[in-house]
């Protein structure tokens, strides 16, 4: 579909992709990868023709349409909500308007006659054209996408100017997936997303009918949705077969033999150039230097992709607090007659991790806020433990720091003595080197302030962390000095974050806020989606048993870690009594229950076996030569891990 040779493109003579030869397949998953400023949003603006290379040159098979979602923020005005989605649909809008005229004419016009022909004959070439564009489903996939995204029906009458930044972002990338072009290019698309319109993205996405070329730091949302890694760095570009996951095993062992080769080559040209040095000046050996010049010239030596050196950063060691840092009872908090909480209890025991998590708008930030003091509890109370310190990062940074410092004065105005050599590798973890440490603080973007607030963050020795979407606006290397700081970190962390692999990596619990009430769950964020995903099978079984809901109430402790009781806790002698004779009358079934188990068991074995062929099929390059080879590997790989899915499920339920 689309085909890149030999493409350079270079800003005020620094070459940014130098010879790139790449290509875009018709249904091609690819996720565009490596370190900022390597020309991943120059690679996308070259496809889409924004920029003209140098040198090499773009090809795209005809009637190819791409779509491009860039980073930075669009400004949208005039048109409600609805009319501007609707201009995605201009001609067939106008084709519906020439269908109603003329519909208006036949019911004026004589049922015979030359002009009913003309005016019946037009109608039906234009309603078999409003048809075949899927015309009169464009109101059902509006409604559709714009739920997806997190806009509510209301919202559709609203004026484009009434929305902010964020979701003017969300209205372009509704257009965009309306529209449905052949390639959609999308730079960093879920970075204005909750959680519950990411997870809808990557399911829309997954069966898009044309191909995706993405930029994302959402590793989690890469493994899911791409079949493909292409990473650009040091101005060339590799691609990795797989998702991001098995990009970054596959990158470390290329590097290893790339490293590997190089020194070869190295010590190849040392070898010769010792005998040009030698045998310079012996007339009788001219040839064989000048054989040796050219073998060396000959040489093309290869590129070493970047080693990713981990900066590893240890918080300093917080004092030890109480047993329990924060308590809340009897917490009730309202915004006029939207009531947030009402009568809620939770204590988070020393040395948790909790992530919270809820549907957009069930009061996640409100808690967080709560629970580190920064708005008044309207009744209740909140009690924070012995010697407990509170370290709270907000969505809006700017408040806690010093606009007339620079970016080095203020990691330097709190940092311990002993921090103060590492604090300039420590920028650079957050995107901050050279001259852009001396940068005022007052100057920086939204974005440069939440990394540089971050990084402040890291230097403080508070025993208990509130932390609301601390990974927006950070790179993955960045993304992952957070992670690896905090999974060391032995203080109690609360967070609010829409990155899965981040709750997946840290999370030890989960909290769910819904519906005013508060609800634990043990484990990290796919222990907590495989019990959502139980649960819902067990209401739709014959069972009838739904989950037990107003966990978090008073009184209600139901799943709460720190009772010891209900889910989590330890079953009493009569607990299992019940639970052995319960198993003695179980339904003459159980045993039919058993055996589909075990072969659900048998072929999710050998699903799992055939999707490891598969991968290591589509790792070997020479695979690539047969075209519709790959594309039946992928199609199987594709439909195998739905059924997988599918059966993981069923296992589930007859495992219950």
């Amino acid at each position: 579909m689309v085909r890149l040779e030999s493409v350079t493109v270079s800003f005020g003579g620094k070459p940014i992709l130098t010879g790139i030869d790449w290509r875009i397949g018709d249904e091609d998953r690819i996720g565009l990868v490596g370190p900022n400023g390597a020309g991943k949003t120059t690679l996308l603006r070259v496809i889409k023709r924004d920029i003209v290379p140098e040198e090499g040159s773009v090809a795209c098979s005809k009637g190819t349409t791409f779509g491009y979602l860039p980073q930075e923020e669009l400004t949208l005005a005039g048109r409600t909500l609805l009319d501007e989605v609707m201009t995605v649909f201009g001609a067939l809008a106008g084709i519906e308007d020439r269908m109603r005229v003329l519909e208006h004419e036949m019911a004026e016009l004589p049922s015979e006659g030359p002009e009913h022909d003309r005016v019946l004959k037009e109608y039906a070439e234009l309603s078999h054209r409003f048809e075949v564009n899927d015309g009169f489903s464009i109101e059902t996939r509006i409604a559709e996408v714009l739920s997806g995204l997190g806009f509510a029906e209301e919202d559709h009458a609203r004026m484009t100017e009434e929305f902010s930044g964020g979701w003017q972002m969300r209205i372009a990338l509704a257009k965009l997936l309306l529209q449905s072009p052949s390639v959609l290019l999308l730079d960093e698309p879920t970075n204005h997303l909750d959680l519950e319109s990411i997870v809808w993205l990557e399911s829309y996405l997954r069966d898009y009918p044309g191909a995706i070329v993405l930029v994302s730091h959402d590793r989690l949302f890469l493994d899911r949705l791409v079949s493909r890694i292409s990473e650009v760095d040091v101005g060339g570009l590799a691609d990795y077969r797989g998702g991001y996951s098995s990009y970054r095993e596959q990158r470390e062992k290329r590097r290893e033999v790339l490293a590997a080769t190089r020194k070869q080559q190295e010590r190849r040209i040392a070898h010769l150039q010792r005998f040009i040095d030698k045998n310079r000046a012996d007339k009788a050996r001219a040839a064989m230097v000048r054989s040796r010049i050219k073998m060396i010239e000959r040489i093309e030596l290869v590129e070493v992709p970047r080693e990713r050196r981990g900066i590893r950063f240890r918080f300093p060691e917080p004092p030890r607090g109480g047993s329990v840092p924060i308590a809340l009872k009897n917490v009730r908090q309202a915004y006029g007659d939207n009531v947030v909480f009402e009568d809620v209890d939770l204590e988070v025991m020393r040395g948790a991790r909790v992530a919270i998590v809820g549907v957009n708008g069930a009061g996640k930030s409100t808690l967080l806020r709560v629970m580190a003091g920064r708005i008044p509890i309207q009744s209740g109370e909140r009690k924070l433990g012995h010697n407990v310190s509170v370290q709270y990062f907000g969505q809006e940074p700017a408040r806690s720091l010093n606009g007339a410092n620079t970016v080095l004065g203020e990691l330097e105005s709190v940092a311990p003595n002993e921090m103060r050599p590492r604090l300039r590798t420590l920028l650079g973890a957050f995107l901050f080197s050279g001259d852009a440490v001396e940068k005022k603080v007052s100057v920086l973007s939204g974005g440069e302030k939440s990394r540089l607030a971050i990084a402040k963050m890291l230097l403080r020795p508070a025993n208990f962390l509130l932390l609301d979407e601390p990974t927006n606006h950070l790179d993955v290397a960045s993304r992952e000095v957070l992670e690896d700081a905090l999974s060391h970190y032995t203080g109690t962390i609360c967070l609010v974050s829409h990155d899965r692999y981040f709750m997946d990596s840290l999370a030890t619990m989960i909290l769910e806020v819904a519906d005013g009430t508060l609800r634990w769950h043990h484990g990290n964020y796919s222990d907590y989606l495989w019990a959502k995903e139980r649960e819902a099978a067990e209401r739709d079984g014959a069972s009838g048993g739904g989950a037990q809901k107003g966990a978090g109430r008073k009184g209600d402790r139901a799943g709460d870690p720190a009772s010891g009781e209900g889910r989590g806790g330890p079953k009493t002698k009569e607990q299992k009594r019940r639970e052995a004779e319960a198993r003695k009358h179980m339904s003459p079934d159980k045993k039919a229950a058993r055996e589909e188990r075990r072969r659900v068991q048998a072929e999710i074995a050998a699903g799992e076996a055939r999707l490891e062929e598969i991968q290591i099929a589509l790792a070997d390059p020479s695979v690539y030569d047969d075209g519709g080879k790959v594309k039946g590997l992928v199609n199987e790989q594709r439909a195998l891990s739905e059924r997988v899915d599918a059966l993981y499920e069923r296992w589930a339920v007859l495992e219950d």
